[in-house]
């Protein structure tokens, strides 16, 4: 059975296996709302796990979520996870509808991502 919380073991075979310079995007929409609480967190350990142990870069977690609801225009969260220089970060990226047609772009956090692959790879 393939579960939320089998995907990180999953992902931990492939990063090794990556020529220099590629990244490994583990992407997500609105998925954390299906989930069960235990299989959620599970997920998301074996998700920062897995970050921790590789190298800054070349493992991108992206997700996009429910943020804020009250926040009519743009309820959902776009935010990055990745290891920056040996330190697992979550930036929130911008905010946005469900179903994104703009983005209303968080340029700190867009730079500080940016700067991990400028420099850290």
């Amino acid at each position: 059975l393939f579960t939320a919380s089998s995907v990180p073991a999953r992902l931990q075979h492939l990063e090794p296996a990556l020529p220099p310079r590629a990244v490994l995007m583990v992407y997500q929409t609105l998925v954390s709302g299906y989930l069960q609480a235990e299989e959620r967190a599970a997920y998301e350990h074996g998700l920062r796990e897995l970050l921790h142990k590789t190298a800054p870069g070349p493992v991108l977690w992206l997700e996009l979520e429910i943020g804020d609801e009250t926040q009519p225009v743009e309820p959902a969260i776009l935010r990055a996870t990745v290891n920056a220089g040996g330190s697992v970060r979550t930036l929130e990226l911008a905010r946005t509808s469900y179903h994104p047609a703009t983005l209303a772009v968080r340029h700190d956090s867009a730079r500080e991502l940016s700067a991990v692959y400028e420099h850290e790879r």
